[in-house]
C-alpha cells in the first residue's frame, strides 16, 4: 500500500488558525484513525522517533535513531512510511518539541517531503513525563512517546517557518536584536571596567557612548592617562577623530575628575585593554549613524529622501529619527550588495517616497 504524501503547509495552518477554524476539535478532527504518529526528540547531532497509532498503541519496537543530515531525515521517512504501509496507515504526522534552533531543518525537509508536521508545547511535554513512569528523568526513548501522545490528544500547534523574503526578514530582525543584545552587554561590561578604574566618569564624561566620550577611552581609558594627555592632548583626540562641536570645553573638567579620582590602580593596564577592546565593538552605530548624516548632505538621493520623512504629511519623522531609519536603509543596502553582487542603483533608494496621484483631466 502506497503511503499518501499530505502535509499543511504552514501558511494553510496559519490561515486554519487565524480564522479561528483550527479550535482542538479540529485538531482532533484532523488525528484520523489511517494517520501514524510520530514523535520526535530532536537533538543536536542525533534525533529519536516513536511512533504510535490514533490510540496510543505503540508501533514500534524501539526508538528509531537518525542523523541531522540528509541521510538521516531520508532514512527517518523510509522508516516511517514502512510502518505506516505494514499497519496500513495512509497519512503520518510528525510532532517534534521546539526547543533551540535544531529542529529548523528537520521540519523543512519533512514539509516539503509530504509529511505533516506539528509541534508539541515543550511545558506540557514536561509536565507528563511522570505519567510514563513516575519520573521527571529525560531520555532520548521517553520524550518522542510522550510528544506523539500529545498529538494524539490534539495538544499541538502549528510550526511558523518562514519562507523568501519572510526569512530573509525574519533572521535579518533575529540578527538585529542579537546585534543589540551584543551591545547592551558590551557597554555594561565596559561601564563594570570604567567603575573600577575611574569611578567618576559619567560626571567626567556625560553620555558615556557619545562620540567623544567614546574617543578617550581608546587612548586613555582611565585618569593617570588622562591626566597625562593634558587637555591639549585631550583636544587633539578629539580634532584628529573630526568632532566638530561643544565636546571640547569639557576637557579642562575631565582633567579635574582625572586629577581627583579615587580610582583603583593595580590592574590598570590589563582594565584598560578590556575597555579599549569594548569600546571598538560598540562604534559601528555610531559610524553607521555617520554615515547616513553623510549620505543626506552629500548624495542627492538621500537628501530628497531625508526631506519626505521629515515633511510628509501622514506621521512625519523628526530629523534624528529620519537620519536612523535612513541608517537602516543603508545597512540593508550594504547587506544586500554583499550578498548579491549587485550594483548601488540611487532609484532604488526612492521606492519609500509616495507621490500624489496625478490628476487626470478630462477634456
Amino acid at each position: 500500500m502506497e503511503v499518501i504524501r499530505k502535509s499543511l503547509t504552514a501558511s494553510t495552518w496559519r490561515e486554519l488558525e487565524t480564522n479561528g477554524k483550527f479550535g482542538k476539535n479540529e485538531k482532533l478532527s484532523f488525528i484520523c484513525d489511517y494517520m501514524l504518529i510520530l514523535g520526535c526528540d530532536v537533538g543536536s547531532e542525533t534525533h529519536y522517533m516513536r511512533v504510535i497509532d490514533t490510540r496510543g498503541r505503540e508501533l514500534s519496537k524501539s526508538a528509531f535513531p537518525f542523523n541531522n543530515d540528509s541521510e538521516g531525515f531520508q532514512s527517518a521517512k523510509e522508516w516511517a512510511v514502512k510502518t505506516a504501509e505494514e499497519h496500513n496507515k495512509s497519512q503520518i504526522a510528525l510532532g517534534l518539541e521546539p526547543t533551540g534552533h535544531y529542529w529548523f531543518c528537520l521540519a523543512t525537509w519533512m514539509i516539503s517531503n509530504g509529511i505533516s508536521v506539528v509541534q508539541g508545547n515543550p511545558y506540557a511535554v514536561k509536565q507528563t513525563k511522570e505519567v510514563e513512569d513516575n519520573s521527571q528523568l529525560k531520555n532520548d526513548t521517553k520524550d518522542p512517546k510522550l510528544i506523539a501522545n500529545l498529538v494524539k490528544d490534539g495538544n499541538f500547534g502549528m510550526p511558523y517557518l518562514p519562507e523568501k523574503l519572510y526569512a530573509e526578514l525574519r533572521r535579518l530582525s533575529m540578527f538585529r536584536d542579537q546585534l543589540n543584545e551584543d551591545r547592551v552587554r558590551t557597554i555594561n561590561r565596559m561601564h563594570r571596567e570604567m567603575k573600577i578604574y575611574f569611578p567618576e566618569y559619567k560626571d567626567a564624561l556625560g553620555k558615556v557612548d557619545g562620540a567623544f566620550s567614546l574617543e578617550l577611552p581608546k587612548q586613555a581609558p582611565f585618569p593617570d592617562d588622562l591626566a597625562t594627555l593634558g587637555e591639549d592632548g585631550i583636544g587633539q583626540i578629539w580634532h584628529d577623530a573630526k568632532l566638530r562641536g561643544r565636546g571640547y570645553s569639557r576637557a579642562k573638567e575631565i582633567i579635574q575628575y582625572a586629577k581627583t579620582s579615587v580610582e583603583i590602580k593595580d590592574g590598570a593596564d590589563a582594565g584598560g585593554s578590556a575597555v579599549r577592546w569594548f569600546v571598538q565593538k560598540i562604534r559601528l552605530r555610531y559610524w553607521l549613524f555617520q554615515a547616513a548624516k553623510s549620505a543626506v548632505a552629500h548624495a542627492e538621493e538621500s537628501k530628497e529622501l531625508h526631506i519626505y520623512y521629515t515633511t510628509r504629511a501622514d506621521n512625519p519623522l523628526k530629523k534624528m529619527q529620519s537620519l536612523i531609519v535612513i541608517a537602516c536603509k543603508l545597512l540593508r543596502i550594504i547587506y544586500t550588495i554583499l550578498k548579491n553582487g549587485t550594483a548601488y542603483d540611487p532609484k532604488k533608494m526612492l521606492m519609500d517616497i509616495r507621490r500624489p496621484e496625478k490628476e487626470v483631466v478630462t477634456a
